[in-house]
């Protein structure tokens, strides 16, 4: 995962830089939650020394980034290398998180998670909470609360009709719907969340 993360961080360094932008200063990320301010209150203690506190901030931090990625794609609709980059790192993105879930399974008999996203997860703790963005009023949410839409747009007024396929036990089949697609976190929320580590 660390030889995805600095690939991905080289070839971006390398795109802008061939298109004459100047890369942004790598941030210097603190992941007790802190804000690299010892003063403010630790929101993710003992999460370098415990396993366990390591992997469900992981995770949450994996599943959250392959949302990130995905948001961006239709910023990219037009250029179709960019575009097809976004989507190969979200799919890393959304791998890599269901590696983590896999390792907290190890570690933990007793933590029932799945490989991906589900509403049948253990929530795990403490829960990353996506504050309002800046100036916004919306009130701090999970990274997954997301993650229980059951409607794809096929386009802006039009949904796909899993309605018209899915019949039977259909609580069961909602379920795996909402399961069965990542969901976008929009930029606003995506650079609050990431306001929390830096």
């Amino acid at each position: 995962m660390l030889r995805h993360q600095q690939g991905h961080a080289q070839f971006y360094r390398t795109t802008l830089l061939t298109a004459g932008l100047t890369p942004p200063t790598a941030p210097r990320f603190d992941f007790s939650g802190r804000r690299n301010n010892a003063g403010n209150p630790e929101l993710f203690p003992n999460v370098l020394n415990d396993y366990n506190a390591f992997l469900q901030l992981a995770q949450q931090l994996e599943d959250a980034s392959a949302s990130i990625y995905l948001n961006q794609v239709a910023a990219f609709a037009t250029d179709r290398q960019l575009r097809d980059v976004v989507l190969r790192t979200q799919i890393v993105e959304a791998r890599h998180a269901s590696h983590v879930r896999t390792l907290r399974r190890t570690a933990t008999a007793s933590v029932a998670v799945k490989s991906w996203p589900s509403n049948a997860d253990v929530v795990p703790s403490p829960t990353v909470v996506v504050p309002s963005p800046a100036g916004g009023i919306t009130p701090p949410v999970s990274i997954y609360s997301f993650e229980a839409n059951e409607v794809q747009l096929v386009s802006a007024t039009m949904a796909v009709p899993f309605l018209a396929v899915l019949t039977g036990a259909t609580a069961v089949q909602f379920v795996a719907l909402s399961e069965a697609f990542d969901e976008p976190l929009p930029t606003a929320q995506a650079n609050a969340l990431l306001s929390i580590f830096g």
